[in-house]
Order: C-alpha cells, then structure tokens, then sequence
C-alpha cells in the first residue's frame, strides 16, 4: 500500500532542511517490518511543496509502526510539526492497472544502444504487478 501526504514548507524552513531530517527519519522507519521504501518528490512550479510517498507491505504493517519508539523520528516529526503543513492525501492499494511503454517501441530521441538494451531485457508489468508471462511459460501451461 501507498501513504501518500503533501509537505509545505513555512516561510524560513527550505526544502533541504526537510529533506535532510526527512531522510534521517526514513533510514530509521525503512528497519519497521512491513516498510518498502519512501519517495520524496519536488512540485513543479512550487518549489517549496513535496511530495511524499511511503511504501508499504500492508496497511497493518503501516498502522503498526510506532515513531515514538525512536527519539530521533519523534524529534524530526516535532520540528516538521512546527516548520511544515503536512497535508495527508490518503492510503492506496497498489495499483490494479497499468499501461507502461512497450520496451520494444524506442522513445522519441532513445540511442541505438539504449534501443537494443531494452530489446534484450523487456519486461512488462501485468495487472497484479509482476512480468507478464513470456511465450515459454504460455506453451507449458498449454495456452
């Protein structure tokens, strides 16, 4: 599951400091079972509004986590408190659908090389999110 919040910063906390602390607290939350990584990402034309997505393996596991058990991630969510306006946006299952480029097709201005890595290793995502099944798995199961 995603868990997925908005981060402004208040007048006088930059960006980096944020970032800064926030990957501090991230290092420390990634050790909790259950937790499969965090992104940070910049708006576009609002420098000082992020983006954060935190990954994780069940929303059980994300309501389990305890930020008060480290007083470092207590002491960074106490100062984002008072510097940031953190905005939750939601919880999301990971998604069901999804439409990805066919790795075979080169993108507008892709070199040659670039071209033919991707043909040696194609990998396309089916709906539950693994590598669709290549015409060897479809020739043993008979389909």
């Amino acid at each position: 599951m995603k868990f997925i919040f908005e981060v402004r910063m208040k007048p006088g906390y930059t960006v980096d400091q944020y970032a800064a602390a926030w990957i501090r607290a991230s290092e420390i939350i990634q050790r909790t079972p259950g937790a499969r990584g965090t992104f940070l990402h910049r708006k576009i034309g609002s420098p000082d509004t992020l983006l954060a997505i935190a990954t994780w393996e069940s929303k059980a596991h994300r309501d389990a986590k305890d930020d008060s058990r480290s007083d470092t991630v207590r002491a960074i969510l106490e100062k984002h408190a008072q510097n940031c306006e953190v905005t939750v946006i939601g919880e999301f299952e990971e998604p069901q659908w999804s439409v990805l480029p066919d790795p075979k097709t080169p993108s507008p201005g892709t070199t040659d090389a670039a071209q033919r890595l991707s043909q040696a290793s194609p990998t396309l995502v089916a709906q539950t999110g693994g590598p669709a099944p290549t015409k060897s798995d479809q020739s043993a199961s008979g389909k």
